[in-house]
């Protein structure tokens, strides 16, 4: 019975996916749109988490894929705090974020370790024009922490995540930060064609 569950689940996240079963968090300036996507924000919004739910265990012989498309070429600006100072392009990653102690409203809170959060490291996609696919092992070396560290040097706090997930998805970031959003200065619409973990 167990073994039927789990099937079920993977077929569910592996469908086509739909706007209602997603949420933008940590963002302003933008909404979803059906089919899954959105038109990015001009400055001062940002674009910064765009995740699902989903509490199925996950296992390391599996796989996170995803395939987007990006219209429009402006000029994608992750600089929206003075302390972001590394020059690394705007990316998009794949992110888990685990359960964490009621105590916590979510993983983003210090009251969660950092390992709660897990995102792709350093498979990501830059953001530009096109189609773009995306295949992740989940297997420690290629998952880094909050704090960078990768899964590797912290096994256990990396399978606990794999174990108990709440949410995956994607973040939007660049320059130092994973997720820390990105604006645009023109228009440019973002979907999401195929996403599954399997």
């Amino acid at each position: 019975m167990k073994r039927l569950v789990l099937v079920l689940a993977l077929i569910a996240i592996a469908a086509k996916p739909h706007a209602s079963s997603w949420v933008l968090r940590y963002s302003s300036g933008v909404r979803l749109t059906s089919p899954l996507g959105f038109t990015f924000p001009l400055e001062p919004g940002s674009v910064n988490y765009l995740t699902t739910g989903y509490t199925t265990l996950i296992a390391q012989s599996q796989s996170f894929s995803m395939t987007v498309q990006i219209i429009g070429s402006p000029t994608f600006n992750y600089i929206l705090e003075p302390w972001n100072v590394c020059v690394v392009p705007a990316t998009l990653r794949p992110y888990i974020e685990a359960q964490v102690p009621k105590r916590c409203p979510d993983a983003t809170y210090t009251c969660a370790p950092a390992s709660a959060r897990q995102w792709s490291n350093p498979a990501a996609i830059e953001l530009k024009e096109g189609t773009f696919s995306l295949t992740v092992p989940f297997t420690p070396e290629r998952w880094s922490d909050a704090d960078g560290v990768f899964g590797q040097n912290n096994l256990a706090g990396f399978a606990a995540t794999l174990a108990h997930p709440r949410y995956v998805g994607m973040t939007f970031g660049g320059g130092c930060f994973f997720g820390h959003g990105v604006n645009v200065d023109g228009p440019a619409q973002f979907f999401v064609k195929e996403f599954a973990i399997r």
